[in-house]
């Protein structure tokens, strides 16, 4: 465990998983959700991802552009769909930061 705790960027975090790990997030003292996006046609962009998720406000707006997870997070942890965790996996490449991905539905070739 740190001692500063780690900050936590979600990608889907519209999503029935998504939600879920942004309750299990706000359960953790050590871990800080900074940073969540969803789909560009979802219809939670721009409301509170802890409201979306069933719980309080927690002041992190589900945005859309998922650069904005990897500038933020300490770690991505990914959920969402193949196509976009590949996304995802080059931005993390690209800054150095740490991910994690749960995504199923990847292809050999994805893995």
């Amino acid at each position: 465990m740190t001692t500063h705790g780690i900050n936590i960027g979600l990608p889907g975090g519209g999503g029935r998983m998504g939600g879920m790990l942004i309750c299990e997030i706000a359960q953790a003292d050590d871990l800080f959700l900074v940073a969540a996006t969803d789909r560009a046609d979802s219809p939670y962009i721009g409301q509170d991802s802890g409201e979306v998720a069933g719980l309080a406000s927690n002041g992190v707006s589900l945005g859309v552009d998922p650069a904005s997870l990897f500038l933020k997070a300490d770690v991505v942890i990914d959920f969402s769909a193949p196509d976009a965790s590949m996304h995802h996996a080059a931005l993390a490449a690209e800054t150095g930061k740490a991910m994690v991905i749960g995504t199923t539905g990847l292809t050999p070739n994805q893995e």
